[in-house]
């Protein structure tokens, strides 16, 4: 994966703006490219095709915002994003949808509790997911946000915390001074 690497093509899709973007493969090989479009009007969801070079099919997602980042996890499709705020930190929440190219329902906003306003001064700018310990069935999930410094943008930090899936399938983010992969494990039982 370190390269080297060879410009192929220049894709615009809908030939909209494309701003803010993610890429997500699904565990089916199917691969989408997420982005806001219409100057940040819209939140569209290209699937592409098998060359992963070119839409096949784009859907709006009816979500006004910005950092879109997506996971999957229990067959549910989990989409965190950030209200349209440049570089300024907000409330991050998060829809959920049966299917990518389905229909997405908001739910609420995901950072929790104490020091939580403003998602933890943050955006969000991806999820990743961690196996940890001997739980394939149940990976661990870390919300990987910007923590935007507007006044020198090279100076900019990134924020790790873990995500925690709860039961009902509903998902929230809460401070930790602190914290290891370990503490997934305590979410296992």
């Amino acid at each position: 994966m370190t390269g080297p690497y060879k410009f192929v093509k220049f894709i615009r899709v809908n030939n909209d703006n494309n701003r803010d973007s993610t890429l997500y493969k699904d565990d089916d090989g199917k691969a989408y490219f997420i982005y806001s479009g219409g100057n940040n009007e819209h939140l569209d969801i290209a699937e592409l095709n098998d060359d992963y070079l070119t839409p096949a099919r784009v859907i709006n997602t009816g979500t006004h915002c910005e950092a879109p980042s997506v996971f999957k996890y229990g067959g549910t499709y989990y989409l965190v994003k950030s209200a349209c705020s440049g570089f300024g930190h907000n409330d991050d929440d998060y829809a959920i949808a049966d299917a990518m190219m389905g229909k997405w329902k908001n739910v609420k906003k995901i950072a929790e509790g104490p020091k939580s306003a403003s998602t933890f001064q943050s955006q969000v700018t991806f999820i990743l997911r961690a196996e940890h310990g001997g739980y394939k069935d149940r990976p661990a999930f870390i919300f990987v946000a910007d923590r935007w410094n507007e006044r020198r943008l090279d100076d900019s930090r990134l924020l790790f915390l873990p995500v925690t899936v709860h039961r009902k399938g509903e998902i929230s983010v809460k401070w930790h001074d602190e914290w290891d992969l370990s503490l997934f494990d305590a979410q296992q039982r």
